[in-house]
């Protein structure tokens, strides 16, 4: 049994079973078969393996109420391959011709249509009117198709789904020498530093430090980078997380530059609110102005440095890594977020966060311009590397605010099911990235 999505369902009341070739599906509460699998993308011809077809899969007549003749194509499900969304996407009709696309992007955007690129399409989902953008991967294949509503919904957001794969990237190159290369999540956001004359890497995953394989991509061929996401916590700190990983990855650090916004920027303000202020030119010179990276972890906040303890060396150990660490008092065990799910620390991964959470120290007293102060934080670093267990460190962050955690917390939420590459919303059907606030442990290995 499950949960009815063609109404409102708090108990389970739709019976799936399998019979012969076919699926059989019935609602308790009488729900129509055809409003059922309308509402999860699915057709009547899909509950008939025998008529499965990879080669006519698009050509039935999908379960949609009746509307108006429209510009747009209406779809029915998810593409299956990239052979059939490669097919599909190129029957899509370009965004700068449609006229309510060309509309929001001047609107929300400052973009007019002139600046809109043939890789960005009008597609209508479940009634829906959106934007599919076309995402490569590192090695410059497609790999995901994106759909982006144009309404804007709740906390005004645009809804979102891959319509095939997931993840993916957009890249605009401008010709020259020395160009510098902008990093930044969002679509909008990444043309508006195109058309400011600027090579563009913008996941589609949106504003998350980068993943490995975009990593390796900038390894492959390094290049003066500005990183350019909002200005808003996500943001900075997507900006610099990312600047880390690429310096831990041995990244020339003088290459790497972070957005200065200015001093009285709308907080959550972004690449095109500068567009629809300021214009090209505006853009560009924020772009031009941005300031080189310094590292985080020469920037420990003070009043973790004055008092040198156990208490402050745990209160660093979290503001190093408190978002990838959980302590679980009923189990007694450690949990590590490896950017996909949560495992329980087998390795001793936490302790190897203890001892540089205490290295950084002697980062920190470089910056320090009292001689004393040096001193005083390198002995402290020596000392405790050298005669003190690590143990009391660990101890000390057990309870420290947002490390604990309940067994009842992993794995609350059912309908989310995590693959490799993103997590799949079951009551929806649409891929997301991984985040760790899920708190999932399981992963199913496609």
């Amino acid at each position: 049994m499950a949960l009815c999505p063609a109404h409102p369902d708090k108990n389970p009341s739709l019976s799936i079973r399998e019979a012969n070739d076919k699926i059989l599906i019935h609602c308790l509460a009488g729900c129509k078969i055809e409003d059922i699998l309308f509402k999860v993308g699915l057709a009547m011809r899909d509950l008939f393996k025998s008529s499965v077809d990879q080669n006519s899969s698009y050509n039935d007549t999908p379960v949609l109420p009746p509307e108006p003749a429209q510009r747009t194509r209406v779809v029915k499900k998810k593409w299956l391959s990239l052979e059939i969304a490669e097919k599909e996407f190129d029957k899509l009709p370009f965004a700068r011709d449609d006229e309510q696309a060309r509309i929001f992007f001047q609107k929300d955007y400052g973009l007019p249509a002139s600046f809109l690129p043939d890789t960005w399409r009008v597609f209508n989902y479940k009634k829906q009117t959106g934007i599919v953008y076309k995402g490569i991967d590192p090695e410059g294949k497609t790999c995901s198709f994106k759909w982006k509503s144009i309404r804007r919904g709740m906390k005004d957001k645009r809804s979102n789904i891959f319509l095939y794969g997931g993840g993916g990237a957009l890249i605009f190159q401008t010709e020259g020498k020395n160009v510098p290369l902008v990093i930044v999540g969002g679509e909008e956001k990444a043309l508006a530093a195109y058309v400011a004359g600027f090579s563009v890497l913008s996941p589609l995953f949106g504003e998350k430090a980068l993943k490995n394989g975009w990593i390796k991509f900038l390894l492959a061929c390094p290049q003066s980078l500005i990183l350019a996401n909002d200005n808003d916590k996500t943001g900075q700190k997507a900006n610099v997380e990312t600047a880390q990983i690429l310096e831990e990855k041995g990244y020339d650090v003088s290459l790497i530059r972070l957005v200065k916004w200015p001093e009285g920027f709308d907080a959550g303000g972004d690449l095109n609110h500068v567009l629809k202020d300021s214009g090209i030119e505006g853009v560009r010179a924020l772009l031009d102005n941005a300031k080189p990276y310094e590292c985080k972890r020469l920037h420990i906040p003070p009043e973790l440095l004055e008092n040198l303890n156990e208490d402050t060396d745990a209160k660093r150990l979290v503001y190093l890594y408190g978002e990838k660490i959980r302590y679980c008092h009923p189990w007694k065990r450690w949990f590590i977020y490896d950017g996909v799910r949560w495992k329980e620390d087998q390795k001793g991964q936490i302790n190897e966060f203890a001892k540089k959470s205490i290295w950084i120290l002697y980062d920190c007293a470089e910056n320090e311009k009292s001689q004393k102060k040096q001193e005083e934080i390198i002995t402290y670093a020596t000392k405790r590397l050298k005669k003190y267990p690590l143990e009391s460190i660990m101890f000390m962050a057990q309870s420290e605010a947002g490390i604990p955690i309940l067994p009842e917390d992993f794995d609350k939420n059912h309908w989310l099911l995590n693959v490799e590459n993103s997590t799949v919303d079951l009551q929806t059907g649409s891929l997301r990235e991984h985040k760790n606030e899920d708190y999932i442990t399981k992963l199913c290995p496609v």
